[in-house]
């Protein structure tokens, strides 16, 4: 997964689509459903979670953590 594009430094994700197909051994392939979403909340997302934890290191840490639970499980969360 990419950052937004016009992401406002220091809240930019380190993610990247390389970091997905590192996931467990496994390839994967983001669906464009995820990267829209990713696109549209993650950096929002970083924002707050650095606001509520006082931390930037710890928001991006977060904030990776769920879009990899996303990403492992995209299918089923589009289900629900």
């Amino acid at each position: 997964m990419k950052g937004p594009e016009n992401s406002d430094a220091p809240h930019t994700l380190s993610t990247s689509v390389e970091d997905l197909n590192a996931l467990h051994g496994i390839h994967y392939e983001m669906p464009t459903s995820l990267d829209a979403f990713f696109r549209m909340y993650a950096r929002p997302q970083l924002r707050y979670a650095a606001t509520l934890l006082g931390d930037e290191k710890a928001a991006r840490t977060v904030v990776h953590r769920l879009y990899t639970h996303l990403a492992l499980n995209w299918s089923a969360i589009l289900l629900q």
